[in-house]
């Protein structure tokens, strides 16, 4: 870490390039602009895109940011660490709603420049990064132009300033599509337990109106709320698997359960009618061949 660190502060001292980025509050500002080694640069542990990979995989729920912490973020710059993150990010950046894997590999050729902080974490640009690294080892002749990658530079290193930074980039209303529902509602809830309130989750998630900031928040108490009562019902049950519960698809029945969640009735009844409503999506997700596949709310439930 000294040693990339050290590196960066050199080649910034020598940087005569900039790169026009866009900065936390929606503003546009040049960016000094360099070329490290491919070595020299880390994923973001921090990175939304994978937090329900890194939560399913330590079994963390996610509210519980000090396990987070403990157990993944303080490990950051461990090889195995960076490892999980990198096959992670490998396997994304070959879905077929952005395949940058194929068009890297086909073009040879690196299009824009990463964002990074002076201590060389990739705030954006992490499935790219790991598409070269990954192309890069496998043949090293072929790839041999990924073996320094042009970088753009926040000029200082701050985890909650990344945090701006990614917001403002993948959340912004052009780019929204890159996050899936899981994403949005688990980073609004990891912003709610911190402190946040709708207003603020809104600002910072680029969101459109305070009411779908309340919709992310209600979907993600919901799923938590499946994931806890499940356990009571599925022998095969894996505790916080949010990536099961996001392939899902069905968005709908967290967001009914959370709505249970939120409303003001009795402890037994709440725990009731989120009973009824996760028992019927468990089957509506394990026996296609009984139940199509739709969401049901409480009424449709009871009968």
């Amino acid at each position: 870490k000294s040693d990339r660190k050290q590196l960066i502060r050199e080649k910034l001292q020598d940087s005569v390039r900039t790169s026009r980025q866009i900065v936390p509050g929606g503003q546009v500002e040049e960016l000094a602009l360099i070329v490290l080694p491919i070595q020299y640069l880390i994923y973001n542990a921090d990175n939304v895109r994978i937090r329900d990979k890194v939560l399913t995989n330590y079994q963390i729920e996610n509210t519980d940011a000090t396990k987070f912490d403990q157990e993944f973020y303080s490990k950051r710059e461990n090889f195995d660490t960076q490892q999980f993150i990198h096959e992670s990010l490998v396997d994304l950046a070959q879905t077929t709603d952005a395949d940058i894997y194929s068009r890297l590999e086909r073009e040879k050729s690196q299009r824009d420049p990463l964002l990074i902080d002076t201590d060389g974490v990739i705030v954006d640009g992490n499935r790219r990064m790991a598409t070269m690294r990954s192309l890069f080892i496998n043949d090293e002749t072929e790839f041999n132009m990924f073996s320094q990658i042009e970088c753009a530079v926040i000029p200082q290193a701050s985890r909650s300033l990344n945090k701006e930074y990614e917001h403002q980039i993948h959340f912004a209303a052009s780019l929204q599509l890159e996050y899936t529902w899981l994403n949005k509602a688990l980073e609004a809830q990891r912003l709610e337990s911190e402190g946040k309130n709708n207003n603020e989750i809104k600002r910072q998630l680029q969101l459109t109106s305070v009411q779908e900031a309340d919709n992310l928040l209600t979907k993600a108490k919901g799923m938590q709320q499946y994931n806890r009562l499940k356990e009571g019902f599925d022998d095969n049950h894996i505790n916080n698997n949010y990536v099961e519960l996001g392939q899902y698809g069905n968005e709908q029945s967290f967001l009914e359960i959370g709505k249970v969640m939120n409303k003001n009735i009795t402890a037994k009844e709440k725990k009731q009618q989120t009973i009824i409503q996760s028992i019927t999506h468990f089957v509506v997700q394990n026996d296609r061949r009984a139940i199509g596949g739709r969401a049901f709310n409480l009424n449709q439930a009871n009968k």
